[in-house]
C-alpha cells in the first residue's frame, strides 16, 4: 500500500474527515487532494506529523511495514517540535556547513572515547 492509499484508510477508520485532519496539523485545505491526485508524498515532516497524529509509525504511512505500532518512544511534544527545528534548521545549511558539523561531532566523539 502507498502512502495516499494509508492516509485514506486511516481517516476513515478514525471515522474523521480530511479537512479536519489538515486543520488539526495546519496543513494546506488542498494537501491530502494534492497528494492522492498528483500520487506525491508530502515533507518528512509532514508524514511525521499524520504519524503521529494517528499513531502510527512512519515506516506504516509510507507503506514499508504492515505493523501500525508507532516507535516505542517517551517523547514529549516538545521535543518531537524541537526534533523538527533542528531537522529544519539542518536541512537549511549549505553542504560544506554540513559537513564542518559532522566532522566536529566526530572530533566530540573521538575524545570522549580517550
Amino acid at each position: 500500500m502507498q502512502f495516499n492509499e494509508r492516509l485514506l484508510s486511516l481517516i476513515e477508520e478514525n471515522r474523521t474527515s480530511k479537512n479536519k485532519v489538515l486543520s488539526d496539523l495546519g496543513l494546506n485545505h488542498n494537501s491530502i487532494n494534492d497528494w492522492v491526485n498528483k500520487n506525491q508524498t508530502p515533507s518528512g515532516e509532514t508524514v511525521l506529523k499524520i504519524a503521529v497524529y494517528f499513531n502510527v509509525s512512519t515506516d506504516y504511512l509510507l507503506g514499508n511495514t504492515n505493523d501500525k505500532s508507532p516507535p516505542n518512544i517517551n517523547a514529549s511534544a516538545a521535543v518531537i517540535d524541537e526534533a523538527i527545528g533542528v531537522a529544519k534548521r539542518w536541512s537549511a545549511l549549505p553542504e560544506e556547513r554540513k559537513k564542518m558539523i559532522l566532522d566536529y561531532m566526530t572530533l566530540v566523539e573521538n575524545q570522549r572515547d580517550k
